[in-house]
């Protein structure tokens, strides 16, 4: 993550035993700039090599001073920017791994300090511009769930946390909706719904508001930057700035002026326009003399995305990472170490560099000590200031050590020159990725000695394991106390596992796989991938799973698995395929017909695959979930009926991971779907006698409703029906996946899907 994208307009860094500012005297404006995407390598004063100038950025380096050793708080865009702004790491927070959606809801509550409200409480004016990406409140239309009220207010946004302006994006530029919010209400209502699926113009479909246009977000947010600026330089006030490029993140959509400008790529001319964005805000502030009194922080928040195009850019010549390994997502350096630049001509000299390991947390504590305003104990938990090195000639900053994270939750610990990477492979989306890295059983454990081997390539953990146990010991003594800074002992917001899940201590499995073809539907076959318990020779219970993907795409290995699971259980576990939109341009209804498909299959063939036909159960997720249940509630049709009379298509249990119940004219999928949803919706076909149900929901769900979820197990319920709902507190859509094996919903969703079964007789 590069450090080009926020520039911090920091007039003073100071320690807290001598803060910058003495009584009367001026408080500094802070500019912070922070590039979304954009990897250390790509600033041409930091790499040698690169295959293009960067003359803003780097005139910020030739007029302050360059950390070379600057860390994101994470490897990706969320929990960084909560970094930045709470000075607390943010796997602290609900959000233990990934990033929220562009319609999330708030992560950070309003009783926790910021550094706009600290600023606030000193005297400043503050504007938060640009990528949001923290989630706030739509409001919500009453009558359709999970539909937004585009004209309604706005809430639990930056101007709850201090902000006195905001004029932003909910989320990366590449997630809908896509709208712009200035000061709690949206500018103009989406007209349209858009979407590119160019690899790297790519964003998802989504609506789109009247005044939005993809290709002009990056300039529009500079303007704004700018204005502000020049507007608030006017005043006596000090102000805060906290400009957040959506750029040269997806998707990457340089302006005509800038293509070609690199003679590399898009996206090396996407880097250039967000060096120009640095530009006119450094001149911004130059023009309205307020130079000497600012301090203008350029960084980034997280590596460079692999949607660059790495290979291309190596035929140049260049690497987004520089000399380090992986890139946005990863645990490894590439990850989160980022460009980091501060310019204020009063207290830092030109031309100079540190060596200090700082973090982007750093920031409020740094702001503390420059207004000379101690924070409270509940604030800034991870944040350590580097004023000292700011000012003192790379003087020390008293960090004891830094702890990073990944896109999958995998943590990391250094102390000096010792990296302990407490998981198998990258944590990310470089290889080995973390599905082949456990599967290849790579080490658990890996140490780097970066002083001798910055590209992290030579494991020690076997070498070293005194300096392994002092690290981990390190780490759990910080997520225990939750900080890692002096001071009293803080509340985590529930559990923090940072230790790798161990390894099964047999490598055998319990079960054979193998693969039988259920339907064909011309020249395409459908399987079943079986999963059959070792040692099992009576008729076994059977459960057949059916990926999500909106019936659009997907992949039976989601199911896996659970299927490996169940299998230990002494079940018949299967992940299905059916036909898709994408593949074979299926329609929901053929999707659904395919499920049925599957389930006759198995009582067809029960006596050969050794299972009770009067023990199947039908789970998935999501689509697959809405298969599931469609399987067990919908009226089969006609020209299905004389199979149906011979080999019954219901379930007998139905294990449902957020389904789609609902495909009605307010329900998912209508526009697919039209006036048909009668056939293929379940919560319009629920009547008595179908199959006991447990069904698994997060509350954040942006796609199932928790009251759709409530009413169908009410009618359900009604109906004479054994239907049990869990909800899961602010867990999204997709909770329950197996992801590395380190998600704890996906142990506590089997957990009760094996009571449940077990409870059945299966």
């Amino acid at each position: 993550m590069l450090i080009i994208g926020l520039t911090l307009v920091l007039v003073g860094f100071v320690p807290a035993q001598e803060p910058a500012t003495s009584p009367g005297s001026t408080l500094p404006n802070v500019v912070y700039i922070l590039a979304d995407d954009m990897g250390c390598g790509d600033v041409s004063c930091l790499n040698p090599d690169a295959a293009w100038k960067t003359p803003h950025l780097d005139r910020v380096a030739s007029e302050g001073m360059v950390f070379v050793d600057a860390h994101s708080g994470s490897s990706v865009c969320t929990p960084t920017r909560y970094g930045i702004l709470t000075g607390r790491y943010a796997w602290r927070s609900r959000l233990k791994r990934g990033v929220l959606g562009g319609a999330s809801r708030h992560l950070i509550p309003s009783d926790r300090m910021t550094v706009a409200s600290f600023l606030k409480s000193q005297g400043y004016h503050s504007a938060c511009i640009g990528k949001w990406h923290l989630g706030w409140d739509f409001a919500m239309n009453p009558d359709e769930p999970a539909s937004i009220d585009f004209g309604g207010p706005v809430t639990n946004g930056p101007r709850s946390l201090g902000f006195d302006h905001d004029y932003c994006l909910n989320g990366s530029l590449d997630m809908g909706p896509y709208v712009y919010v200035e000061d709690g209400r949206v500018t103009a209502a989406p007209d349209r719904t858009t979407k590119n699926d160019d690899f790297q113009g790519f964003w998802r479909a989504g609506p789109t508001g009247a005044d939005f246009v993809h290709e002009d977000v990056l300039g529009n947010f500079t303007r704004r930057g700018v204005t502000y600026v020049q507007e608030r330089a006017k005043s006596k006030a000090p102000f805060f700035l906290y400009l957040a490029l959506t750029a040269p993140h997806t998707p990457i959509l340089p302006t005509k002026s800038f293509q070609g400008r690199s003679k590399t790529n898009a996206y090396g001319d996407f880097v250039l326009q967000v060096d120009d964005a640095v530009g006119q805000l450094m001149r911004a502030v130059d023009e309205a003399g307020v130079t000497e009194n600012t301090i203008f922080i350029v960084t980034a928040d997280n590596g460079c995305s692999p949607r660059a195009r790495f290979e291309e850019l190596e035929t140049f010549g260049h690497r987004p990472s520089g000399p380090y390994r992986g890139a946005k997502a990863d645990i490894f350096e590439g990850g989160h170490r980022v460009p980091f630049m501060v310019r204020w001509p009063r207290r830092v000299a030109a031309t100079t560099r540190s060596s200090q390991t700082i973090c982007l947390t750093d920031l409020l504590r740094t702001l503390a000590d420059v207004v000379g305003e101690p924070l409270p104990d509940d604030a800034g938990e991870d944040s350590v200031s580097f004023y000292p090195s700011l000012v003192g000639a790379d003087q020390p900053t008293g960090r004891e050590a830094i702890v990073h994270h990944s896109i999958n939750g995998s943590f990391a610990i250094r102390r000096g020159p010792w990296k302990l990477i407490l998981c198998p492979g990258s944590g990310g989306w470089s290889a080995p990725r973390p599905k082949a890295a456990r599967e290849q059983r790579l080490p658990l454990e890996q140490l780097y000695n970066l002083d001798d081997d910055p590209g992290e390539r030579t494991n020690l953990a076997g070498t070293e394991p005194k300096i392994v146990k002092e690290l981990t010991l390190l780490l759990g003594h910080y997520v225990e106390e939750g900080r890692s800074t002096p001071g009293p002992r803080q509340a985590n917001e529930g559990d923090v596992e940072f230790l790798p899940q161990p390894y099964p201590k047999t490598v055998a499995a319990a079960f054979d796989r193998s693969e039988v073809v259920y339907k064909t539907v011309g020249e395409t076959e459908l399987k079943l991938h079986l999963f059959r318990p070792r040692g099992v020779h009576r008729p076994m219970p059977a459960i057949v799973f059916f990926f999500g993907g909106g019936w659009r795409g997907g992949t039976p290995k989601q199911f896996f698995p659970h299927c490996e699971d169940l299998a230990a259980q002494g079940i018949l576990a299967m992940a299905a395929e059916y036909r898709v939109a994408s593949t074979h341009g299926a329609t929901p209804f053929d999707c659904v017909a395919d499920a049925r498909s599957a389930i006759r299959f198995l009582r067809r063939q029960a006596d050969e695959l050794g299972l009770d036909p009067d023990r199947i159960v039908a789970g998935g997720g999501s689509a697959g979930g809405h298969l599931a249940a469609a399987t067990g509630t919908v009226e089969i049709p006609a020209d299905e009926s004389e199979a149906e009379l011979l080999h019954s298509s219901r379930p007998n249990a139905m294990v449902l991971f957020n389904p789609v119940f609902d495909n009605g004219p307010k329900g998912y999928g209508y526009e697919r779907i039209g006036d048909r949803y009668l056939e293929i919706s379940p919560i319009h076909n629920l009547k008595s006698a179908i199959a006991p149900t447990i069904i698994f929901l997060g509350t954040e769900d942006q796609l199932v409703p928790v009251a759709t979820a409530e009413k169908y197990r009410d009618l359900m319920v009604a109906s004479g029906n054994e239907c049990d709902l869990r909800l899961y507190p602010g867990q999204p859509h997709g909770f329950f996946n197996y992801r590395d094996g380190k998600n704890p919903f996906y142990r506590q969703t089997m957990d009760a899907t094996i009571a449940f079964l077990k409870s059945h007789g299966y």
